[in-house]
């Protein structure tokens, strides 16, 4: 067929047919074929996720920077997915950053310090605290700056279960440049004192050493008990009597053995005494710091005294305690109207032709 028959106004029947095969075959591949049947062929669903986890790597591998372009350094090891901080407009100040949430103590407590707590927790705070409040009204609040607790609202009072008891911690150094609290329970009954208790703490603000505790009284700390754990002491204090002190040494569990000062106003006399123990030579001295003297005794069962084997006189200097001995006592027996007895004999240092001789008392006395 020649290009002149192809555009003849009658056509040939070879060209009208070809025509015609070419528009059929036009129109069945721009179709969608399933969108003319109910039964579509099924598409299996993929969720964004699946897609951004399986290509991610691959993504990101083919992504490429170009570093000659001027403008701002772009990190190649970055992840594109980071949003790029937009500086901020010209005066305008940064929006100040949101105050973190304190995480429950542990300085004194394992978890939480309520025995317990009711109900999901709420908490509040002003510029220094963080209170964390449950429904049941129990409660305790921390400081911001150093997580220390500073409040415990519980159910801990023995003697009231149904009501809440206070607790406040205050933290300061006491004389040894060590950190101390000092715990005030307040009390619910109005007929006593509110109490408090002062420890020591170690560097992470746990509790250690028990060293003060007594009562509160309109607001004034009264002493009760002072431990000393140098000398190994603990002196009881009496609230209503100014006069009165006396000093122990502890045993190993921390509680009075055996007295080493007494302190004390009777009968408007002062009483001042002291008692040290030599457990190496089994004495016991008795010392009056009011009277000057001083009396020597065996040591028995590690704190009592004994038959009696000096007495003298004292000097109190600055280098400390001056004894002057006035007597050596021996301990004897005599027999008085057919009765056997103990005395002792008292002898003076450089004065062998002087004796004096006493009864001593079935209690050690003369």
């Amino acid at each position: 067929m020649t290009l002149a028959q192809c555009h003849r106004e009658k056509k040939p029947f070879s060209l009208q047919a070809l025509s015609l095969f070419v528009i059929v075959v036009f129109l069945v591949t721009q179709l969608d074929i399933q969108l003319a049947f109910a039964n579509a062929a099924p598409v299996p669903v993929t969720k964004p996720s699946d897609v951004l986890d399986s290509n991610l790597s691959k993504d990101l591998n083919g992504i490429y920077y170009m570093q000659d372009v001027a403008g701002p350094a772009v990190d190649p090891e970055a992840s594109p997915l980071t949003p790029v901080e937009e500086p901020l407009p010209e005066g305008q100040a940064p929006l100040p950053e949101a105050h973190a949430v304190a995480e429950i103590p542990k300085s004194f407590f394992e978890l939480s310090p309520l025995i317990r707590p009711e109900g999901e927790v709420a908490w509040s705070e002003d510029d220094a605290s963080f209170t964390f409040s449950y429904k049941n009204g129990t409660s305790f609040t921390v400081e911001k700056e150093t997580n220390r607790i500073l409040e415990i609202k519980d159910f801990t009072d023995e003697a009231h279960p149904d009501l809440l008891e206070v607790r406040k911690f205050e933290y300061t150094v006491n004389e040894h440049h060590q950190d101390i609290v000092r715990i005030t329970t307040v009390s619910n009954d109005p007929q006593k004192f509110s109490a408090y208790e002062t420890y020591t703490l170690d560097d992470v603000n746990n509790l250690m050493d028990l060293t003060e505790k007594g009562i509160v009284v309109q607001g004034n700390y009264i002493k009760e008990t002072v431990y000393d754990y140098e000398s190994n002491t603990l002196t009881l204090y009496d609230p209503l009597n100014a006069f009165y002190a006396a000093a122990f040494e502890m045993d190993e569990n921390q509680q009075p053995y055996r007295l080493v000062e007494y302190q004390n106003r009777e009968n408007g006399e002062l009483i001042h005494l002291e008692i040290r123990y030599d457990d190496l030579s089994r004495t016991r001295t008795l010392i009056d710091h009011v009277a000057g003297t001083f009396e020597v005794h065996e040591l028995t069962n590690g704190r009592e005294a004994g038959r009696l084997l000096k007495i003298g006189t004292v000097e109190f200097t600055e280098d400390g305690i001056t004894f002057q001995v006035r007597s050596e006592i021996i301990l004897s027996e005599l027999v008085r109207n057919d009765q056997t007895i103990q005395a002792y004999s008292f002898t003076t240092p450089g004065r062998l032709d002087q004796i004096l001789i006493r009864e001593r008392l079935p209690e050690g006395g003369i």
